[in-house]
């Protein structure tokens, strides 16, 4: 079996391809067979043995910039074609753009920070909040001289192999940019986007760059080349393991005790694959060989296992190899029956803007108190990633209820009502005093009778980071962090729909030594939708008494008032009776109403 050579990853520092020339058209490339990787930012893993560079980044939250680089020197004033080839394993999520792209002519060797250095950003954006967008950016924002306009290439396939190839032409003193897409039959895809710069600029690094930004992204490529010169290199050779029939599929809700994982591996013939050299991890361990049922002769086999677990959280890893080489595929998936949370600590704050929450006031009911001065308004929307203000940090030592008014979002019709897909509870870290969560949700159709959200109630340590920016471990002056806990809640699709949301904070002291509280300090909640039928309306019928009168009054003017002796029936219909109506009980002494509605 090959060899995968891991890289250790460093956040501080970017990767270096040292890149060797292969001929007098191409200044620069790689194919990944003899490159000499150092440090990375991201998730960076070489085979050599196998001419590839993997990336596989999950993000928790927050943003994730993975890049590598190569110093050019003398690229500066000739035209070129920057290209890299790369097959997609898996690219999942939602939210936030996740995006896929080149850096160019930059004046260090790391893409991923904007303060103090200049390059030119092409990236495509390949899943969540994008659709395709093809874009050339400059840095910094706002460059004089330069002006752009965005292209689109539709979403990439998982399994497929794309170029994306960025062409820089100087026109005179202006440098014209223009980033397209190519699929491996060699033809564009969608629109390029294109750039004009009159300021050109001069630095001599080039790389790759990739970006996640939420809890819910995964990327996973294999990188088969890089090249920097004159002309865009050739399709590399196609692989032969292959993986297909994924079940259940990337980011799918999958019923265990329904059906088993499986997946099918194969390779092209000649090439020889062996059942003892088929792999499976599930989040980050090793199914025993045991385990797995594998049928099936080479060049292919179906694999299958039966132990998935309800309601968790999983990311899959299958590995292969033939007599050739060895591939990698990764994908998330859950199993969620009705709800379920997971929990990650010593993360960056994802300040949500697209949520259900964001601007809504709590309305129906806010019970604790506030005694560090604060809001519990900003609960919807943190000002700063970096400094939290107290007013968006709740009691310790108590029970906290709030409740949203949700009548006001916008639906996808007048028919239906917004439903749980998500919430995420954004908490500080730096406090060990109350570093514990004890939560749970309820939902309501009308303000007043609330339902609780099924296996919504969790309890939970959360991470101390212990590196607080103001004060000192363990502060209470709510000053702020860096750095933060998030759970996570993810609910079944197809739960019911509500108008009201209510959340209740379970707070106490849990008589530890230091003095530890259930109640965490509280800095963002976002709440995520769909949006399902509303179904039939059931009419509701007001009764109250007017001196001797007793009045009756309804709001749907489809609904029919009926009468009965008894409450049993039989009921009969009142033909012309209309809000408001009058009863005088003294002539009906025992009458009973009720409306109806034919539908």
């Amino acid at each position: 079996m090959k060899k995968n050579h891991k890289i250790t990853v460093l956040l501080a520092a970017a990767l270096t391809l040292f890149l060797c020339p292969v001929s007098a058209l191409t200044s620069y490339y790689t194919d990944f067979s003899e490159t000499d990787l150092t440090t990375a930012n991201g998730s960076w893993a070489l085979d050599t043995d196998n001419a590839l560079l993997n990336y596989f980044q999950p993000t928790n939250s927050g943003t994730v910039v993975g890049t590598t680089t190569v110093n050019v020197s003398g690229a500066v004033g000739d035209n070129l074609i920057v290209s890299t080839w790369f097959t997609v394993n898996a690219i999942q999520g939602s939210s936030a753009a996740l995006t896929t792209g080149i850096g160019a002519f930059g004046s260090t060797n790391n893409f991923a920070i904007t303060d103090g250095q200049t390059y030119y950003l092409a990236d495509w954006g390949v899943g969540g909040s994008s659709t395709g967008t093809l874009r050339i950016l400059a840095q910094p924002t706002g460059k004089t001289g330069f002006s752009a306009s965005n292209g689109n290439a539709g979403l990439p396939t998982n399994g497929e192999t794309y170029e994306l190839r960025l062409t820089a032409v100087y026109v005179e003193e202006a440098l014209q940019m223009t980033l397209a897409v190519f699929n491996a039959s060699g033809d564009q895809v969608g629109t390029a986007a294109t750039a004009t710069d009159t300021a050109p600029l001069a630095g001599a690094f080039f790389g790759l760059r990739n970006r996640t930004a939420h809890a819910s992204h995964l990327l996973n490529y294999d990188y088969r080349t890089f090249s920097v010169g004159a002309n865009a290199p050739p399709l590399p050779p196609p692989f032969k393991i292959q993986f297909t029939n994924l079940s259940p599929a990337p980011n799918a809700t999958f019923q265990s005790g329904v059906g088993d994982l499986q997946f099918t591996v194969s390779t092209d013939a000649p090439n020889v694959i062996e059942a003892e050299d088929i792999e499976l991890f599930l989040n980050g361990v090793a199914v025993p060989p045991e385990q797995l049922i594998i049928t099936g002769e080479s060049p292919s086999f179906d694999v299958s296992y039966s132990g998935l677990v309800p309601d968790t959280f999983y990311t899959a890893k299958t590995r292969a190899s033939d007599n050739e080489r060895l591939r990698t595929r990764m994908w998330k998936f859950n199993t969620l029956g009705g709800t379920g949370v997971e929990t990650v600590g010593d993360i960056p704050l994802n300040l949500s803007n697209n949520d259900a929450l964001q601007g809504v006031l709590g309305v129906s009911s806010f019970a604790g108190s506030l005694p560090e001065g604060g809001s519990v308004v900003r609960l919807t929307d943190a000002t700063s990633a970096k400094t939290p203000t107290a007013n968006v940090i709740l009691s310790p030592d108590q029970l906290v209820t709030i409740t949203w008014d949700l009548t006001g979002i916008p639906v996808e019709s007048a028919e239906s009502l917004p439903a749980l897909t998500r919430i995420d509870l954004w908490l500080a870290g730096f406090d060990y005093h109350r570093a514990s969560y004890d939560g749970e949700f309820e939902t309501s159709l009308d303000g007043e009778n609330f339902t609780p959200v099924p296996g919504s109630r969790f309890d939970s340590r959360l991470t101390y980071t212990g590196n607080p920016i103001g004060g000192v471990p363990g502060s209470q002056n709510g000053t702020g962090t860096s750095r933060y806990n998030l759970v996570s809640y993810h609910f079944a699709p197809n739960n019911s729909g509500f108008r009201y949301l209510r959340f209740i904070s379970h707070g106490y002291d849990l008589g530890e030594n230091p003095q530890t509280f259930r109640q965490p300090r509280f800095v963002e909640i976002d709440a995520f939708v769909n949006f399902v039928p509303t179904g039939p309306t059931v009419p509701i019928l007001n009764i109250a008494r007017d001196g001797d009168q007793v009045i009756l009054t309804w709001e749907d003017a489809e609904a029919q008032l009926e009468t009965a002796s008894e409450v049993t029936g039989l009921w009969s219909t009142m033909e012309g009776a209309t809000s408001p109506y009058s009863v005088e009980p003294i002539l009906n002494p025992e009458q009973f109403f009720r409306l109806r509605r034919n539908d």
